[in-house]
């Protein structure tokens, strides 16, 4: 890619859109089994500004950390919390489409803030070693549980425990994967995680053990099929995982690249659907 090319790219990656907006696509293709696709659309926008507030205020709050360790030109602190507040803001007008959402702001509202900032906690969140990831991998799968909730009468708890275990045990890999990426970033801002604790390589190998072990239980408990769109997330994160390991420059475009390659299947996968 030429320098232009890159630089838009890093802009992309630095405001956290390719995640949001593969959040938003893993959330249309659980509410799509439950609503029609109007209300899987809201649903899909309510998520992307609700995240989008959680990681543009911890964007905010880790400026000077990020800018030190990857080196990279920001735009201005304070654009950060612009833009959290104004997500926030459109997470509240959703309301106005449907009151149940307004839980769901309230929700990312707290999460986010107890993750960034000191609150009842002696530390903000992201400090404390493990409970980040935990914290951060509840993000997407309790959306989820808040469709089946609000939207379907599948309200027993087998249901939801099939529902969240999968998701939550590839959500936290994808954190803990992240943080191999903020490794530097981390350390300048003395926050504790598993690869500046453990190492790199130990991090990887236990990364790839959860990882094998929510495949298996896809398969033996859900009985999933090796096409269905959850195994082909958890193989992708595998392979990912593999490359990674022999990969010892750990480039932070690599871990974005990542995730445009599970964005591109999530939309092949959509696609599909309504031919």
């Amino acid at each position: 890619m030429n320098k232009k090319t890159l630089y838009y790219y890093d802009k992309i990656n630095d405001l956290r859109l390719n995640v949001l907006f593969l959040y938003s696509l893993i959330t249309f293709l659980v509410s799509i089994q439950f609503l029609n696709t109007i209300k899987s659309l809201e649903i899909s926008i309510l998520s992307f500004f609700s995240l989008a507030f959680v990681y543009q205020y911890n964007r905010y709050t880790d400026y000077e950390y990020d800018q030190k360790a990857e080196g990279l030109k920001k735009i201005k602190k304070n654009m950060y919390l612009v833009m959290s507040l104004g997500s926030l803001t459109i997470s509240f007008f959703m309301s106005y489409f449907d009151l149940k959402y307004l839980n769901v702001t309230i929700f990312y509202l707290v999460m986010g803030v107890l993750y960034s900032s000191k609150t009842i906690f002696k530390k903000p969140i992201k400090n404390y070693l493990l409970l980040k990831n935990i914290f951060a991998a509840i993000l997407v799968p309790a959306l989820q549980i808040f469709i089946v909730f609000n939207y379907t009468t599948l309200h027993s708890y087998k249901i939801i425990m099939l529902i969240f275990i999968p998701v939550f045990l590839l959500y936290l890999c994808y954190e803990v994967l992240w943080d191999i990426k903020d490794i530097e970033s981390d350390k300048i801002g003395n926050v504790r995680t598993l690869p500046n604790t453990i190492g790199k390589e130990r991090t990887i190998i236990l990364i790839f053990a959860i990882l094998s072990f929510g495949a298996l239980y896809n398969i033996n408990v859900l009985n999933l099929s090796l096409t269905n769109i959850n195994m082909m997330a958890y193989f992708i994160a595998l392979i990912f995982t593999i490359v990674l390991y022999f990969n010892k420059n750990y480039n932070y475009r690599l871990f974005h690249l990542f995730l445009y390659v599970n964005i591109v299947a999530l939309i092949i996968f959509i696609l599909f659907m309504y031919v």
